[in-house]
């Protein structure tokens, strides 16, 4: 028969020791648990940021002049609390007076100048009525003239010239026949801008520079000539724009491509872009709009947009083909199947995982680690 075994009063833990591990374990459990959830509201705060935060890797506490202003009371954030006759003497400091940024001199010195000399109203002398005589002209103020744009017709002629001799001896020129026309000689016009089109450079410039530097659309153009008196629709101005652009941009374009692939460092970048009534393609497709940039470094500094259907790596290589200096790019694979250059990482992309390391309180994150990298 089998010994029965006693357990050993000192080799069982206590109660207050068991409670003690308990304890341990749970405050364990817990710590592991924070930290999970810590994590989550991270990842989560992350993701809120990426949807609803602002779009711009520039942060507000780091650039605060960057803010963007609101439509409707942008006059009164930028609006200085001075009156404007104080604002533009100066800014006191102990010891001088230090001049303001931008005087008044240094923002009209490019503007053409006109005087107007005011007469005056009297002619004779309110003590004695003696005739005055005029000695000089004492200045007043200065004033920044805007002239409205204006549109007018110019109409194009040539010279029409005819020979005095011809026709009106027929002795003179045994060759030509019994009865001889006068000879007729019209001088040349320039070539229109647009075959029958009455654009002109100037007009054609004004609706590139409005659409494309200052993303003016063209249905507000056709209101803006149409104010004007013009009634320019805003089909002939994209038809213009169309016709111009392969007539007159794309050997440029070209041009460009040649200075750009003799550079020794080129970035490159692919953004995202949607094309209506594209043959194919529903309008919610995405397309892409391929840059490429000789960067700062580069002479000349040499920007060119090249618009593809797609993101295949296989554009970027038939663009840059016999290319062999540094690519600067992101981390997108597309670019590997571009052969013979050295690819360099983009310090843009390095930057903005700090970006969106920053903590959302603004006091915590001028503190922050992530702030200390971005500065």
């Amino acid at each position: 028969m089998a010994k029965k075994r006693t357990a050993n009063p000192k080799t069982q833990p206590s109660g207050i020791a068991l409670a003690h591990n308990r304890i341990a374990a749970l405050e364990a459990e817990l710590l592991q648990k924070e930290a999970i959830i810590a994590h989550k509201d991270a990842l989560l705060a992350q993701m809120q940021k990426a949807l609803y935060g602002q779009k711009s890797e520039k942060s507000y506490y780091l650039q605060e002049e960057d803010k963007q202003l609101s439509l409707f009371n942008e006059a009164e954030l930028e609006a200085d609390n001075k009156q404007p006759e104080e604002a533009e003497q100066g800014v006191a400091v102990a010891g001088h007076q230090r001049k303001t940024k931008r005087s008044r001199e240094e923002m009209t010195k490019n503007l053409p100048v006109e005087e107007v000399v005011h007469a005056g109203e009297e002619l004779l002398c309110a003590t004695c009525q003696a005739e005055l005589v005029l000695v000089g002209k004492e200045f007043v103020r200065d004033e920044v003239i805007y002239v409205p744009a204006r549109l007018f017709v110019r109409k194009h002629y040539v010279e029409v010239k005819k020979c005095r001799s011809c026709g009106m001896d027929e002795s003179q020129d045994e060759a030509l026949a019994d009865i001889v026309c006068q000879r007729f000689f019209t001088g040349k016009a320039p070539e229109a801008m647009i075959p029958r089109s009455f654009c002109s450079p100037e007009l054609l410039a004004h609706i590139a520079y409005e659409k494309y530097a200052k993303g003016v659309p063209l249905y507000r153009l056709e209101k803006d000539f149409l104010a004007l008196g013009f009634g320019l629709s805003r089909t002939t101005m994209a038809n213009w724009i169309i016709h111009s652009a392969h007539q007159w941009l794309k050997p440029l374009w070209q041009r460009m491509k040649e200075e750009l692939l003799k550079q020794q460092v080129i970035h490159a970048d692919e953004t995202v872009v949607q094309v209506l009534k594209e043959p194919g393609k529903k309008a919610t497709t995405d397309s892409r709009m391929w840059v490429y940039s000789a960067g700062e470094i580069g002479s000349p500094s040499v920007i060119i947009f090249e618009y593809q259907p797609g993101r295949n790596g296989d554009y970027a290589k038939a663009f840059l083909e016999g290319y062999s200096g540094y690519l600067v790019c992101d981390g997108y694979g597309g670019y590997n199947k571009v052969k013979g250059v050295t690819r360099c990482g983009c310090w843009a992309h390095v930057r903005r995982k700090f970006v969106e390391a920053l903590p959302p309180n603004p006091q915590e994150a001028e503190t922050s680690q992530a702030a200390k990298s971005l500065e």
